[in-house]
């Protein structure tokens, strides 16, 4: 599997010494013997999956587990603009053109050839490239809309609507596991083991960035607990979860009224006595409540439209960057900049939780997440650049009520510091994902993303197009009918 592959399945905790194998395409099927305690089934483009599950299934223990990740044939992508990638057509599966998928209903049919569903994964935003995989007991626990816009790598895309939108209509009308974009089943052959053993919640992997910096994050149940826990995709990571323990004292006194989320250090179980333990996880308790990114977007949204409405954006955004940039006096330099600098200060990594009901707890607000800590002083512009950056990014609707630029020069940015700024935004990027962005494998092979604005413009320069071959089929054949006529014409016209 591709290094961003590996995703979905690194996080499955496998029972060792006990017989794997993985089947991919045909060929694995007909080497299929005896009996497996695990079966993975990832398909390449072109199998049957039902086939192919079905003649598993005859190999697999019978305490055995089956993992299927499939792309759904009812996937939002499809919907939106992306080809199969089987069949290389648009709309494909949906039209039933593409056979290679599988569908909610599908699923329901596994138990004809005895199989039963242990627990149903969502790897985002597909199983080619899976970035996050959600758990469906956390979706609907949460609401957490799990859908993004879905890149393509076969073909160019379309990009007919917001994906995003469109799922969380789905989620409100209660359709939404119809139409995710993949999915990936725990199976087993014994129905009175279906029960769920599995604790993984949520995970969100940061493959595409260097080595030294793939800290992937769980949320994880345990009896009946709910933790976070950060953990090194590599060895060489593991230097950089150490710096992230360091931080929480680095920036424990930072904030007047906000407090950093205490994190807890799990050690790795080393063979030999007396040996040196390294790091192995940290882990942080999970709390309910609402980011200040989905907190400010909602405010925003509910603003009344008038002639006002640009000043009522830029007061509502300057009031939240007034919390999160209210530091202790003693943290901050000669300058009023901080001392410490909390590089990824972005609303969603703030998250205002508590309730009414439990006392001293209404409107506390955590810093949640402190990867990025420098003991520092860093320009406060900058940072504060960052945080509306980001949050312009992921809210682009804010855009057509208060323009970026707009709003970085009514805080006080020249055009100037801009520039400056970027620039040191694309050095902190380049750091993370390597010189030349080498790690960003769906930078470099995602296909271009089409508009449906672009689509109806190519539509009316092909009109165009067309209308004009017409003219000048109509000339020639006016002139094939009388060339006389026409050559007469022609040499009036020279003369």
């Amino acid at each position: 599997m591709s290094e961003l592959q590996k995703n979905l399945l690194s996080w499955y905790e496998f029972q060792p010494d006990r017989s794997k194998v993985e089947v991919r395409n045909p060929e694995d099927l007909d080497r299929l013997e005896d009996f497996y305690d695990y079966i993975v089934i990832i398909p390449d483009n072109g199998v049957d999956i039902y086939n192919a599950v079905k003649v598993s299934a005859a190999h697999l223990s019978d305490s055995g587990v089956m993992i299927l990740a499939a792309d759904n044939k009812f996937a939002l992508k499809y919907w939106s603009g992306v080809a199969n990638e089987s069949s290389g057509l648009y709309f494909g599966s949906i039209t039933g053109c593409d056979l290679t998928t599988i569908s909610k209903n599908d699923i329901k049919k596994l138990e004809e050839i005895g199989l039963f569903v242990k627990a149903v994964y969502y790897p985002y935003p597909d199983i080619r490239f899976p970035r996050s995989v959600y758990k469906k007991e956390y979706i609907e626990k949460t609401g957490i809309n799990p859908c993004s816009l879905t890149p393509s790598f076969e073909k160019d895309r379309y990009v007919m609507f917001s994906e995003a939108d469109a799922m969380k209509e789905l989620m409100d009308e209660g359709i939404w596991e119809n139409f995710v974009n993949a999915f990936i089943l725990i199976l087993c052959k014994e129905s009175e083991n279906v029960s769920d053993d599995g604790n993984l919640l949520y995970a969100r992997f940061n493959s595409e960035r260097a080595p030294e910096y793939r800290v992937n994050t769980f949320i994880k149940e345990s009896d009946g607990k709910i933790y976070v826990e950060k953990s090194a995709d590599s060895k060489e990571a593991e230097a950089h979860l150490e710096r992230i323990r360091e931080n929480y004292k680095r920036i424990e006194k930072l904030y007047k009224s906000i407090s950093p989320v205490p994190c807890e250090a799990v050690k790795k179980q080393e063979d030999g006595l007396g040996a040196e333990q390294s790091l192995a996880s940290l882990n942080f308790p999970y709390l309910e409540g609402v980011t200040l990114d989905k907190k400010l977007a909602d405010d925003i949204k509910s603003l009344d439209r008038g002639n006002d409405t640009q000043d009522s954006v830029f007061k509502l955004i300057t009031s939240y960057l007034e919390i999160i940039f209210d530091y202790n006096a003693e943290m901050l330099d000669g300058e009023g900049d901080p001392k410490v600098s909390n590089v990824d200060s972005i609303f969603s990594n703030f998250i205002l939780a508590g309730s009414e009901t439990e006392p001293g707890t209404s409107g506390k607000i955590y810093l949640i997440d402190y990867e990025w800590v420098y003991e520092k002083s860093m320009p406060i512009d900058y940072l504060r650049y960052r945080t509306v950056f980001y949050f312009y990014q992921d809210h682009p609707e804010v855009e057509e009520l208060l323009s970026l630029e707009k709003l970085l020069h009514l805080l006080g940015m020249t055009d100037e510091s801009i520039e400056k700024y970027k620039a040191l935004e694309d050095k902190f990027q380049q750091k993370i994902y390597g010189d030349g962005w080498k790690y960003q494998i769906r930078g470099k092979y995602a296909k271009k993303n089409i508009s449906f604005e672009g689509l109806e413009e190519d539509f009316r320069l092909k009109e165009n197009h067309i209308k004009n071959l017409e003219e000048s089929n109509e000339k020639l054949r006016r002139f094939i009918k009388n060339p006389v006529a026409g050559l007469i014409k022609r040499l009036r016209k020279h003369n």
